[in-house]
């Protein structure tokens, strides 16, 4: 699988009537994509202005954005149900969902890909080992809270810069297509 190949399955087919989507009622939304070798679980990024609560509530508590610790939490017993017992299971997320996906990678030790993350952690706190932060310098998202960290090493891919979600997706999925394999 490559970076980009994770990258679109992050934004491809969100629908309610997909088995694999849970929507929490903090409107934390995953999706579960299942393959022979591994299985991904995916978190949505901000999608709604009721969002934006959850991104601005940057307490650190305990050592982790508690925002994003929120809505892990309304997500945690579907995550659970979700893990892969038979083989590896890895988190992938976009901006707001990066942030649970790298908490979830904390929290289960399975890799997370983390793509335009803010930072989610305050302090101590950490993502899984082989965990990766795939982001752009320029993309202000991916530099708040100011005193909070990533937790995993990050992959720099050029100038990811847009308004909009949609903007900000496209511009780093075209980047994403020179960047080599991502292991599993």
């Amino acid at each position: 699988m490559t970076y980009l190949e994770l990258f679109n399955r992050t934004f491809s087919d969100w629908s309610e009537s997909d088995p694999t989507y849970f929507k929490s009622k903090r409107n934390a939304e995953l999706k579960v994509c299942d393959f022979p070798t591994h299985r991904e679980i995916h978190f949505m990024g901000t999608t709604d202005p009721s969002d934006w609560f959850y991104n601005f509530l940057f307490l650190p508590i305990p050592f982790k954005h508690l925002g994003f610790l929120l809505l892990f939490n309304s997500l945690k017993k579907k995550i659970e149900e979700n893990i892969a017992r038979d083989k590896p299971t890895v988190f992938v997320g976009f901006s707001q969902g990066a942030a649970i996906a790298l908490l979830a990678s904390s929290f289960y030790g399975y890799t997370a890909y983390a793509f335009a993350s803010p930072r989610p952690f305050f302090l101590f706190g950490k993502a899984a080992p082989g965990s990766l932060c795939i982001r752009s310098r320029h993309d202000l998202v991916q530099q708040i809270p100011y005193f909070f960290h990533h937790g995993a090493p990050s992959l720099f891919v050029g100038t990811a810069i847009g308004k909009t979600q949609e903007d900000r997706h496209m511009s780093m999925g075209s980047l994403l297509e020179t960047y080599p394999e991502a292991s599993k």
